[in-house]
C-alpha cells in the first residue's frame, strides 16, 4: 500500500486532502504541529511535525513513505502589511535579490 506524507494536515488544503488521500486507498502520515487536531479515520496516521524554524530530523516521518505532500510553510512574524520581515529559517537559504540585468 502506498504510504503518503502530508505535513500541514490541518491547514486549510490538509484538512481536506487527508481524508480525501485515506478514502482513496493511500495511507496517508498526517503531521501538524498539534496532531490532536489531525481528522481521526482509518488509514490516517497522525504524527507531530518539527518546528519548520529549526533544523529537524525528518526521519521518522519519512519512513516507509513513497510520496510527500507538502502543505506547510513557515508563515510571517506579523500581518501581511505589518513592517517586520518573516523570519527565515536557518536550515533554509535567504532569496537573493534580483540582479540588474547586464548590458
Amino acid at each position: 500500500m502506498t504510504r503518503i506524507l502530508v505535513t500541514g494536515a490541518t491547514g486549510f488544503i490538509g484538512q481536506s486532502l487527508v481524508p480525501a488521500l485515506a478514502g482513496k486507498g493511500f495511507t496517508v502520515r498526517a503531521a501538524a504541529r498539534d496532531p490532536s487536531r489531525i481528522a481521526r479515520g482509518p488509514n490516517i496516521e497522525p504524527v507531530a511535525m518539527p518546528d519548520l524554524a529549526r533544523p529537524a530530523d525528518w526521519t521518522a516521518a519519512l519512513d516507509e513513505v513513497s510520496h510527500v505532500v507538502h502543505r506547510r510553510a513557515p508563515s510571517p512574524t506579523t500581518s501581511i502589511r505589518g513592517s517586520t520581515p518573516m523570519r527565515w529559517p536557518s536550515s533554509l537559504a535567504k532569496p537573493k535579490a534580483a540582479s540588474a540585468a547586464s548590458s
